[in-house]
């Protein structure tokens, strides 16, 4: 299964992988935890992923989230000071690579500006160049990183998201009239790796490619924050719920 951006925020992760049923859990300042249940021998593996980091002057506490993809696990930590993408051999339980910049420093693994999305009544697009304004933004909301694999290469989104509700008034006829809009807020850059050694791949990759473009296509529909996306006899396809209609959808895109 493919994720957006706003279901990997999720600090709750369920996932199927080769028959057993696992769960990631980022609700602890100091690891990750991952369970593994098998359901056909009745067992359970607990393990569990610290939260490594260096030291930093004046350091704070990190915002942290991550993504389960194939055998690693993919760790984001973040505050407005710093920020981390650490990498996990599951099986292992072993620490592969990690990424670190700090706020004045340039993101050396960035393959993109670092784009703001918001989604509301009033849509609107930013990008933002400065690493002290990405590490601000998603030291401040639920950080959230997704991985997928494309020709070789790992391409991460990492970034944030943010959800609030604006509230909106005025008078007619003596009567105050108001009303709520929920606005959610993303943003991310791109990363992309090479899949065996898990180094940065330099280059430019701000245009979406024919991949994520469908994703997006997909993940306008509904809640973007459920909506689960797959790939099935080579068509992607998206489970949604209709608000308007009050139902849940399948439908498919080549």
């Amino acid at each position: 299964n493919f994720s957006l951006l706003e279901q990997a925020a999720n600090r709750t992760k369920a996932y199927v992988v080769e028959g057993k049923y696992v769960l990631l859990l980022d609700n602890s300042d100091l690891n990750t935890k991952y369970i593994e249940i098998d359901l056909e021998k009745f067992s359970y593996r607990l393990e569990m992923f610290f939260k490594e980091r260096r030291k930093v002057v004046g350091a704070k506490t990190l915002n942290s989230n991550s993504f389960l993809f194939k055998d690693k696990l993919y760790q984001l930590m973040c505050s407005s000071k710093e920020m981390y993408i650490s990498i996990y051999d599951v099986p292992l339980v072993e620490l592969k690579k990690q990424y670190h910049v700090q706020k004045n420093q340039d993101i050396d693994f960035i393959n993109s500006g670092i784009i703001q999305r918001k989604y509301s009544l009033f849509s609107s697009k930013r990008d933002l160049r400065s690493t002290n304004k990405i590490l601000r933004k998603i030291g401040s909301a639920t950080p959230a990183i997704s991985v997928y694999e494309q020709d070789g290469q790992l391409h991460l989104k990492v970034g944030g998201v943010d959800e609030y509700t604006n509230s909106y008034g005025g008078m007619t006829g003596g009567f105050g009239l108001g009303f709520n809009i929920s606005t959610l807020k993303v943003f991310y850059f791109k990363s992309i790796l090479d899949s065996a050694t898990l180094e940065h791949q330099k280059g430019d990759f701000n245009a979406l490619n024919d991949f994520e473009k469908k994703l997006e296509m997909l993940g306008e529909k509904g809640n973007k924050k459920y909506n689960t996306i797959f790939k099935d006899k080579g068509e992607f396809k998206i489970y949604y719920y209709d608000e308007d209609l009050n139902t849940y959808k399948l439908e498919s895109i080549e």
